[in-house]
């Protein structure tokens, strides 16, 4: 993929991790990576606030804003979170700097970033063209399956309704400021990160019929969430400075991540990223 689509990747699984809306990331700012390690082991979360959000009408009086909080870690081997952040800063949009600016600004055709936010309808196409080439019945995939579907898993688990109403940036009703409070997440996250270790390990298969979604010899203690041994420092996304140096690096070996680094005359980065 290019560099664009990468990032495009990027974004949509922290709206994935996040539980959120598209809309929800248009207007986002106070980035911060909370990630720590330790004995080699990383864990940790990307967060930000938005005030482009459904109920934002409701609150604009208060200034109340939304915390959109997504673990490194997802389903796979990889932490996601941590090469999205690299991606971001090697297409000249550091997370961090962004204030009240789109997560995603429209591309241009000479590959920079225009000035407007990708709209929900742009963003659907743009997630099923990459769907595309990976599985076939992704034509009725909609942008909203981000956030839908790992509030699915949770339900399937077993999680509660008023946990996967947090987890989903919803009230449960007790106050009507219940799902701004950025520490009401705690626990839930907790939660969720459960969930997406067991299906990490193999351990909670929620695509599977009822009676085969979990594997009990294969479940696993919370603490073994993030038991991969990592390098502290993530890979970095080089450019390449020549055509034949982009011919060359197609046979490259694998990255300190594990990640297969490639590239080619319509991808002049090296492949790295979600």
């Amino acid at each position: 993929m290019s560099l664009t689509d990468r990032v495009a990747c990027g974004v949509m699984l922290f709206c994935l991790y996040s539980r959120s809306r598209w809309s929800d990331v248009r207007r986002i700012y106070g980035f911060v990576q909370d990630v720590k390690e330790s004995e080699g082991k990383i864990s940790g979360y990307l967060e930000c606030r938005t005030r482009s959000h459904k109920t934002s009408r409701l609150v604009a009086k208060s200034g109340l804003a939304m915390p959109l909080v997504a673990p490194v870690w997802g389903v796979g081997s990889l932490p996601w979170g941590l090469i999205f952040v690299k991606l971001c800063q090697s297409s000249s949009r550091p997370l961090d700097s962004l204030s009240n600016e789109p997560m995603l600004n429209a591309p241009t055709p000479d590959g920079s970033w225009s000035c407007r936010s990708v709209t929900t309808t742009e963003a659907g196409k743009w997630l099923r063209k990459i769907l595309t080439g990976m599985k076939d019945d992704t034509i009725f995939t909609t942008i909203h399956a981000l956030k839908a579907t790992p509030l699915s898993w949770c339900a399937k688990w077993g999680l509660g309704p008023d946990i996967r109403a947090l987890l989903g940036h919803h009230s449960t009703g007790k106050t009507s400021a219940e799902c701004y409070g950025r520490d009401n997440l705690a626990k839930p996250l907790r939660d969720f990160d459960l969930v997406l270790q067991q299906i990490r390990t193999g351990a909670f298969s929620p695509d599977a019929t009822r009676s085969g979604m979990i594997r009990e010899d294969r479940v696993q203690d919370p603490s073994l969430s993030y038991s991969l041994p990592l390098p502290s420092e993530p890979p970095i996304v080089q450019k390449h400075e020549r055509a034949n140096e982009e011919e060359e690096s197609s046979s490259s070996s694998s990255g300190k991540f594990g990640v297969r680094l490639g590239g080619g005359p319509s991808d002049p980065f090296q492949r790295l990223g979600p």
